[in-house]
């Protein structure tokens, strides 16, 4: 019999170690796992989804997620501790802290994770570990159910159909770049300067002129080029169909 009892010892300590003390005092809520995806080229989910240690969830979709506007559920001990458990599971806290950044057209992801006083982020476009994105994936899951959720606040704005201009592109200047001797190399593809964007240091909108080049080809060309740090189309809001 002792020695039952001693082979169990380690699997109970394992066990206890995977699962999370669920706080009961709302007044002691500290957000303990913050999941948000941000814009793309096209028409990605915005949005933040926030679990607490007391179990509350927030939900806020700000565009294009299957819930827009803001929303509130509470989860039991057990729920809240399968989403607990896989992060621990996973090992979160091996994960290195960026993964593929350098994909412009991609939503940039970003997980946090707090534990023991303690946070880690992570955040990337692409090349996720397997791991991780088993993470990903039960958040996504998660957030997606309908059941339990409760709307707390609707969208501030009616969100729109974005469509794109070919023949313009937004691009962020990188290091030792000339903008006036860049444009001069691409003249022979009609490029020039619109604009400045505002409130950024280093973003321009330039055209080019799409019968003298494919936009998908100028837009590659582009993004190849050693002085160009970024670079996608620019769009433009239109009002949606009824």
């Amino acid at each position: 019999m002792k020695r039952i009892f001693f082979i169990l010892i380690p699997f109970i300590i394992l066990s206890a170690c995977n699962t999370s003390k669920m706080e009961t005092d709302q007044s002691k809520a500290v957000p303990v796992i913050v999941y948000s995806k941000g814009p793309c080229f096209g028409q990605c989910p915005i949005y933040t989804l926030t679990i607490f240690n007391t179990g509350l969830a927030k939900f806020n979709g700000v565009r294009f997620s299957e819930k827009n506007g803001k929303f509130e559920k509470q989860l039991d001990g057990k729920s809240y501790n399968e989403i607990i458990k896989i992060f621990k599971e996973n090992k979160f806290w091996r994960f290195n802290d960026d993964y593929g950044m350098e994909l412009v057209d991609a939503a940039t992801v970003t997980i946090s994770f707090s534990e023991n006083g303690k946070t880690k982020t992570v955040k990337g476009k692409s090349k996720f570990p397997d791991k991780l994105k088993e993470i990903m994936t039960k958040l996504d899951t998660f957030e997606a159910g309908a059941e339990g959720w409760t709307q707390t606040e609707k969208p501030a704005t009616v969100v729109k159909p974005e469509t794109i201009i070919e023949n313009q592109i937004i691009i962020k200047t990188g290091d030792g770049m000339i903008l006036s001797t860049w444009l001069q190399e691409y003249k022979e593809y009609g490029v020039r300067l619109m604009r400045k964007i505002p409130d950024t240091e280093n973003m321009w909108l330039i055209r080019f002129d799409k019968n003298k080049i494919n936009p998908e080809e100028m837009l590659k060309i582009v993004k190849a080029d050693k002085y160009i740090a970024e670079a996608e189309f620019n769009t433009k809001v239109s009002d949606r169909e009824e």
